[in-house]
């Protein structure tokens, strides 16, 4: 069995890619800054893949934000 390194490399960086896409879509509506959460997420995934994904369900499990600007959006 031999292993290519060029196709793991591409599949590594696809699966950062997509984590890294569903990581700002968690985030929408919950970050106040969703560059830095971009920022964060990209450091993550490609620096030590398990905490980009742990990242990914700390937004996932982030309720959303009730305020915006310091006004009760539901008012």
């Amino acid at each position: 069995m031999s292993i290519n390194a060029t196709i793991y490399g591409q599949l590594f960086f696809v699966i950062n890619i997509v984590v890294i896409f569903f990581t700002v879509k968690q985030a929408k509506g919950k970050a106040d800054n969703i560059p830095l959460v971009t920022f964060y997420a990209i450091l993550a995934n490609f620096l030590f893949p398990p905490l980009g994904w742990l990242y990914l369900w700390y937004w996932s499990r982030k309720p959303n934000n009730t305020f915006c600007n310091g006004i009760d959006a539901q008012s």
